[in-house]
């Protein structure tokens, strides 16, 4: 009974080297094994399925026996060293390792046979799988979904690829049948409940489909359409707000080129080549003016492409009429006039418009518009400061997500992207929007032509200037805002108000003076009994004891002026 015992520990020692060449072979079997396995797992992530559990714990089993034994067979290096000096061999420590190595060959052995799987994985639980790309109107949404949609084709990442647009106004029918013509398939339904359930079966039947969804102004019930879940889907938007509301996993949110990008996508479009080089740095003045923005590098690139210098000079003219090159191409102005058109909320509306009033690249205090928007009583049910805060904050966070405002270079402040400020000046300059007279120039010497007809229904006027000359009196019967900023170095150039300059504007509402020295307010100031919002910001002010008088005013902002002494004001609204 003791023979068999026996002659198996003999042999874990005369066979020492046999089990550990037996061992260090069936471990590459099983790391052979193990890629392969990998491989088989790493396409089936790509097609988004489900790795087995019992797959991911014998690969987990793998590499840890595999570490174990990588530290087993450096140990066994030293069963080769002798006794004294090479003469007697370590008995004891073959013995042991070789026990060990066949052990461990038999623990292999099993991983070997457990890691024979029928199947890796299994498709994911049957749901739609979104990603968003948002973005301004222009930013190139749809041209980078159109690439998403050829490369799929080309690396057959997919077996099908549908794109269609859905539009503002989508029309079900009209996206089955596009759907369905693009997998080759004739809807013969009339309802669009039947036509759904024909393309739901269709659209099973084909493994591995993505559908590209362009242009979605509203959240779109994939059901009613009739695309099967499971499907991939790729939509863009240029409201965040749709493409949360879609349960988008992942949203990427574009943004304008950089002006190396910008450059570079001119220079193609345009065709700069030998021929232009005398007229480098007039393109390189006229691709700034594009402002980053894809659609309209590329609108007037192509516009000037092949034209002589005279056109290149024409367009890059600086003191042509503000505006004007971008207003040649109508597809930029209408892009962005879109998504404004298409605000449910005019209050959003009147914040937007509100916001073109400043200068380009300038950071607007989210305060200032909580002010303005207060003395102006844009926003209904806010009767408090604080209520007009929230209003504000939260039309502002909207017109954000809708990518017609960004953040600020500073905190609580917001920018507008210089083409979308140039569109909503457009837009507020007409009559049914008030008429805005919105003017930055530093060159700006004289006072804004305006013709009386604008003058009538004008309801704000924001200039920027230096130095300016302004008119004895300004008659605007309808103004509600007037704005005026110099950009003169400190101290502040004087602008000396005649007596009867607010004699015409009675019923203005807010009042802005920034960075101007006034040495006496206007004896007229006494008649803007409407005025509720007065701003004397970063103005040196002299005698403005006429402020006194304002009786319903509730909001003074004198910050960062210099004052020689405050107005006594015998009311509290403020």
């Amino acid at each position: 009974m003791l023979v068999e015992p026996t002659g198996r520990q003999l042999g874990y020692l005369f066979h020492y080297k046999v089990n550990r060449k037996a061992l260090e072979d069936e471990i590459d079997k099983l790391k052979n094994r193990r890629d392969d396995v990998q491989r088989l797992i790493d396409a089936a992530i790509r097609n988004s399925e489900v790795i087995r559990a019992e797959v991911k714990r014998w690969v987990s089993d793998v590499d840890k026996i595999t570490n174990e034994l990588e530290k087993f067979l450096k140990e066994d290096a030293t069963a080769d060293k002798m006794c004294f000096h090479g003469w007697c061999p370590n008995l004891k420590l073959q013995h042991s390792l070789g026990r060990k190595a066949k052990k461990y060959t038999e623990v292999v052995l099993k991983l070997q046979r457990e890691g024979e799987f029928d199947r890796i994985s299994y498709p994911a639980r049957e749901r739609e799988k979104k990603t968003a790309i948002c973005g301004m109107g222009g930013i190139g949404k749809t041209t980078m979904a159109k690439e998403v949609a050829e490369r799929s084709k080309d690396e057959k990442l997919f077996g099908e690829v549908v794109m269609v647009t859905v539009s503002q106004n989508p029309n079900v029918r009209e996206i089955q049948g596009k759907i369905a013509d693009i997998l080759g398939k004739k809807l013969v339904g009339e309802s669009v409940e039947g036509r759904a359930n024909e393309l739901h079966e269709r659209m099973k039947d084909k493994k591995n489909i993505l559908v590209i969804l362009d242009d979605l102004w509203d959240e779109l019930d994939l059901e009613t359409v009739g695309i099967p879940n499971g499907c991939k889907i790729l939509l863009t938007s240029r409201d965040k707000d749709v493409c949360e509301r879609m349960k988008s996993q992942k949203i990427f949110a574009m943004e304008v080129l950089s002006d190396d990008e910008a450059w570079n996508l001119f220079e193609e479009v345009a065709g700069i080549f030998d021929r232009t080089r005398d007229l480098y740095d007039v393109a390189k003045k006229v691709a700034k003016e594009c402002k980053g923005l894809p659609v309209a590098v590329v609108t007037i690139g192509r516009a000037l492409e092949n034209r002589d210098k005279y056109v290149w000079k024409d367009a890059a003219l600086e003191n042509r009429d503000e505006h004007s090159m971008l207003k040649m191409d109508v597809e930029v102005y209408s892009r962005i006039e879109l998504s404004y058109d298409l605000l449910r909320s005019e209050e959003a509306k009147l914040c937007f418009l509100l916001c073109c009033l400043f200068p380009e690249d300038y950071d607007i205090g989210i305060e200032t518009l909580v002010r303005y928007g207060k003395g102006r009583s844009l926003f209904q049910e806010t009767g408090t400061m604080e209520q007009t805060r929230n209003r504000v904050h939260t039309l502002v966070g909207h017109l954000k997500r809708c990518f017609l405002l960004m953040d600020g270079n500073k905190e609580e402040c917001v920018r507008m992207h210089d083409i979308v400020r140039d569109v909503a000046i457009s837009i507020a300059s007409r009559k049914e929007h008030g008429g805005f007279v919105v003017k930055c120039d530093n060159q700006m010497e004289e006072w804004p032509e305006i013709g009386s007809s604008e003058m009538e229904h004008c309801t704000a006027i924001s200039l920027v200037f230096k130095q300016i000359k302004h008119p004895d009196s300004l008659a605007c019967p309808n103004l509600k805002l007037l704005s005026l900023s110099s950009t003169e170095e400190y101290p502040w150039g004087k602008l000396g108000l005649s007596e009867n300059f607010f004699g015409g504007i009675k019923e203005i509402k807010v009042l802005a003076f920034q960075c101007i020295y006034i040495q006496t307010l206007p004896a007229s100031l006494q008649m803007l009994q409407n005025l509720r919002s007065l701003h004397l910001e970063y103005c040196v002010l002299g005698d403005i004891s006429r402020i006194g008088g304002l009786e319903m005013l509730e909001i003074l902002s004198l910050i960062g002026s210099e004052i020689e002494e405050l107005p006594e004001i015998g009311i509290f609204n403020i």
